[in-house]
């Protein structure tokens, strides 16, 4: 990854469905790395940002992935919410 937070920052602001691309982008970088890999909220929000762009089935997986590593009952109830917006019931991890 090159540029740094603040570089990803700014490249994100560009808004619209290109913002939300460049930052599934981004996410899908950091979500490579060993240490965020196992970390609940990429993938919570790779899920909200493939929601946004209208690829339900690669967000209900990303939920899935968030759910399984979540261990905090309020990030899980807005998990479950999330999925459950999408218009499929959620699968108890």
């Amino acid at each position: 990854m090159t540029g740094g937070p603040r570089d990803s920052k700014t490249q994100v602001k560009s808004g619209g469905a290109g913002g939300a691309r460049t930052a599934l982008a981004l996410a899908d970088e950091f979500a490579a790395e060993p240490a965020l890999r196992r970390a609940p909220r990429i993938w919570a929000i790779r899920a909200d940002l493939r929601r946004s762009l209208g690829a339900d089935t690669a967000a209900l997986g990303d939920y899935d992935r968030a759910l399984q590593l979540v261990g905090n009952d309020a990030e899980r109830r807005y998990l479950v919410s999330a999925r459950d917006r999408l218009g499929h019931a959620p699968q108890e991890h």
